[in-house]
């Protein structure tokens, strides 16, 4: 891989056409236009400096082990090996928690473009648990069958996926501007607040923060760079390139898609209704269609669905690009740490295939985990708001352990590698982990009140659960016979 190639997986990963489109109904519920647009650049510009970080550390030590292999590497000898084990199994964890929520975004907006591009009346259950499992399952296995194939194949549908993404957010842009006969004013599109009364959340700032969800859930994976160093050219160079400015062009084309859409809207109130074609559970997919319903007026009702549908199969595709490179990622993750003995069954997940050069069993046991986190998400927004928070939270905490030991043991354990940021590298590193303490406590916060087994958020247990199982594996076994990767 070069740096095209690298950096593609990983933007594909990230993908904002995933994460934005999947997310923006959480966004307008929380905050509404002010977060989506506001809370964009905020998320994207404090994100900069814990992937500054990632690819300052990555330059210094290029290795598929990512993040659990820079802590081992940082970390002191007391506590390298301990270390290097959370950070692994948070890693992980919050790896299987992305493409979980990446492939159950895909399954509902094939189920919400099914819908819109139906005629009204039909009775086809585009979008029952059935269907959404049929889906969920068929895309899970189309990105383990694509990523049991040589990385050429991986790396050429990596470079579609880059242009797919890219091309398509202007293409979706400028037709959705286009088709849309009134837009909203910029002081709707950057200043319009919802307030989310329904929910019973106390406070705007509160409302405001928990609407970050939209923006940090897609701004996750672009470590998935410094994993493919093995399988890079000059990988302490086109590594952390990879990782950085996936979180600058993710930044700059997420813009422009959330601008298009939140201009285009045509009536705000109506976004959120549940007797609307998408049920009230799709915004992205309704603005769309009232777009192109209101171009075309009532007597073209046929004409404006399908053509609807069609636009939305832009990001659509991208999500499929997105399900398979963020399996490549976790692939990659358990291949480094079965490598190291670091799992059940390591003699077996550290194989590389033969014909392939592939981690295949890998590959399908990360593709199962994803579907075992995914049927709890099945009809139930709670379940999928867990699983993002899950995922945020477990992936962010996994990059803050690296970059701690850089700051605290920089001097002792650091050597820069040929891409550093000089002087910049401590204030920039203590920026990132302020940033990811903030979202650990604020993403395991209630979403809801009054607080029931019903509406409770559940990623504060997920995650104390991984913590848990980590930490008493570590204390009960681990400990007396894991000292650390040993490909260091």
């Amino acid at each position: 891989m070069g740096y095209y190639t690298n950096f593609g997986m990983a933007f594909t990963i990230v993908s904002i056409l995933t994460g934005l489109t999947g997310l923006y109904t959480l966004g307008f519920t929380y905050g509404g236009p002010v977060v989506i647009t506001w809370g964009w650049l905020v998320s994207v510009l404090f994100t900069c400096a814990v992937a500054a970080s990632l690819a300052e550390i990555c330059s210094a030590f290029p290795s598929a082990g990512g993040v659990y292999l820079y802590t081992y590497q940082l970390a002191g000898p007391k506590h390298r090996a301990f270390s290097a084990w959370l950070a692994g199994w948070l890693n992980l964890t919050g790896e299987a928690a992305v493409t979980a929520g990446i492939v159950y975004t895909f399954a509902t907006t094939l189920a919400n473009v099914i819908l819109i591009a139906l005629p009204p009346g039909s009775t086809f259950p585009a979008a029952s648990p059935k269907m959404l499992l049929l889906y969920y399952g068929l895309t899970l296995l189309w990105a383990g069958v694509v990523n049991t194939c040589t990385v050429r194949v991986v790396s050429f549908l990596d470079g579609i996926s880059v242009a797919w993404h890219c091309l398509g957010t202007v293409v979706f842009a400028i037709v959705l501007l286009a088709v849309a006969p009134t837009r909203q004013s910029g002081s709707y599109v950057f200043g319009a607040f919802n307030a989310a009364e329904s929910s019973g959340v106390p406070g705007h700032a509160y409302v405001y923060l928990l609407g970050l969800l939209m923006s940090m859930f897609t701004l996750t994976g672009y470590d998935a760079s410094g994993k493919m160093a093995e399988e890079s050219r000059n990988a302490a160079k086109v590594a952390p390139f990879g990782i950085f400015m996936t979180v600058v062009i993710s930044g700059v084309v997420g813009f422009i898609y959330l601008l298009a859409i939140t201009f285009s809207i045509q009536d705000p109130s109506t976004l959120l209704d549940p007797a609307n074609a998408t049920g009230g559970t799709f915004v992205v997919g309704q603005v769309v269609l009232d777009a192109f319903m209101a171009r075309s007026g009532s007597g073209n009702e046929a004409f404006a669905r399908g053509s609807a549908a069609a636009l939305l199969c832009v990001p659509l595709v991208a999500q499929l690009f997105c399900s398979m490179s963020s399996v490549t990622g976790n692939s990659r993750t358990l291949w480094s740490f079965a490598r190291d003995k670091a799992v059940p069954g390591h003699r077996w997940l550290a194989r590389v295939s033969a014909i392939s050069d592939t981690p295949v069993a890998s590959t399908w046991v990360m593709v199962a985990a994803a579907f075992l986190l995914g049927l709890p998400m099945l009809g139930s927004t709670v379940a999928f708001a867990a699983i993002t928070s899950l995922a945020t939270i477990g992936l962010y905490i996994s990059y803050a352990i690296p970059i701690f030991f850089r700051l605290v043991n920089g001097s002792n354990t650091f050597k820069p590698g040929p891409v550093h940021l000089g002087r910049a590298g401590v204030p920039v590193a203590v920026i990132a982990l302020l940033w990811v303490a903030f979202l650990t406590v604020l993403f395991v916060l209630p979403t809801a009140y009054p607080v029931t087994h019903v509406n409770l958020n559940y990623a504060g247990v997920t995650v104390a659960g991984v913590l848990l199982f980590s930490i008493g594996w570590w204390v009960l076994s681990a400990r007396k016979w894991f000292d650390g990767p040993n490909t260091v």
